[in-house]
């Protein structure tokens, strides 16, 4: 079986959708149904535009033009994402001539504007189509642009509830969690030295990694360690680890005493300041399932986790932040937080990267 996966970023880019890719290609080549996978994702500087790897067995296509690095001005912006359109045009004939049987599309591609569809109603003549849903970030008005999909999987209870909005949605739904690796016992993740390199002593200081924008909940991050800073003789650090969106947020967290903007890292040097964080802190208004709450559950560390995410509700409800827009509330729960010992009861065994697999071959299996 020939699978492949259009995405809008992949390794070495840092982001949720570059890990989760990963991890999934990998393990799908080692198990048993599946004998080629292409990634077909955007150019990264320094990288070729065609790689193997896996003894040949997964192929990185990098056919759509760099959009991930950060603020490049308004017009290059809309010039890129206009190019990426007029290259959707060139999908139809790489799936025919690459003999693709099924084919994961990560749904933000049709969160704008787009040329898209016309393409997927081409591609389904030759393959298989599922649409991979990872956030609530699509539009209700553009939710039918999924239609067109044989199958579409969402990635948490929240993912789910928002595809139900359109009826025609829900009987191709599954939903499948995000994978996440077994971290309990990677010793190779306790290196001290990016830790070093940011002036951190293991477990002083506050985490938060995504990007560096206000509807990530950074600016209620920054208010509410402003406070905790006053609230204590000691205070941790904030360490803000991801890539900017916006520049305003980003100069006062600089002005902050105690604040380190470390930028996008590798994902090695990310696990291990996960793994030694005092306290990782997601206060987002805007997730499906966040990866950087999950790795942070697969090391057992403190947490404070953002908002309207059923999984957390349920199992880790003292551990939700508190509110969206009172920082007072948020900082209170941050020394309260490092009073106690870490958070048990979250199911993260349903997330290990061996039972998704599974389920994506079963899936796989029952399409074609």
């Amino acid at each position: 079986m020939h699978v492949a996966i259009v995405t809008p970023i992949y390794m070495p880019v840092g982001g949720g959708a570059a890990t989760y890719y990963s991890l999934l290609s990998e393990q799908l080549i080692r198990g048993s149904i599946v004998q080629k996978i292409t990634i077909v994702t955007e150019k990264y500087p320094g990288e070729p535009g065609e790689k193997f790897d896996m003894h040949g067995a997964r192929r990185i296509v990098r056919l759509f033009p760099f959009r991930a690095g950060g603020d490049v001005g308004k017009l290059k912006k809309y010039f890129l994402y206009f190019l990426q359109n007029i290259l959707y045009r060139n999908l139809p004939e790489f799936f025919k001539s690459n003999k693709i049987d099924i084919a994961i599309i990560h749904s933000s591609f049709h969160n704008q504007w787009n040329m898209l569809s016309p393409s997927i109603r081409e591609i389904k003549k030759y393959s298989v189509l599922i649409s991979d849903v990872r956030d609530c970030q699509l539009p209700e008005r553009k939710l039918s642009d999924l239609e067109i999909y044989d199958k579409i999987i969402a990635c948490s209870e929240n993912v789910k509830k928002h595809l139900e909005k359109i009826n025609n949605l829900m009987q191709k739904t599954i939903q499948i969690p995000i994978p996440q690796e077994d971290l309990k016992n990677l010793e190779i993740h306790k290196t001290e030295t990016i830790l070093e390199s940011l002036g951190l002593d293991m477990s002083e200081y506050l985490l938060f990694a995504g990007l560096i924008k206000a509807d990530k909940g950074v600016d209620l991050l920054l208010n509410s360690y402003e406070i905790y800073r006053n609230k204590v003789d000691k205070p941790h650090k904030l360490v803000l680890v991801g890539t900017t969106r916006d520049h305003a947020l980003a100069n006062k967290a600089a002005r902050m005493k105690g604040v380190v903007l470390a930028g996008a890292l590798p994902r090695q040097n990310l696990l291990t300041l996960i793994q030694n964080a005092a306290i990782n802190v997601n206060v987002s208004f805007s997730e499906g399932m966040p990866r950087f709450c999950l790795e942070s559950l697969a090391f057992n560390t403190r947490v404070i986790l953002p908002q309207g995410i059923p999984e957390f509700e349920i199992y880790l409800h003292d551990w939700v932040a508190k509110s969206q827009d009172n920082p007072e509330v948020i900082a209170d729960q941050i020394v309260l937080a490092l009073e106690n010992d870490p958070p048990a009861g979250y199911p993260i065994e349903e997330h290990y990267i061996d039972n998704i697999v599974h389920k994506y071959e079963r899936l796989f299996q029952k399409l074609l």
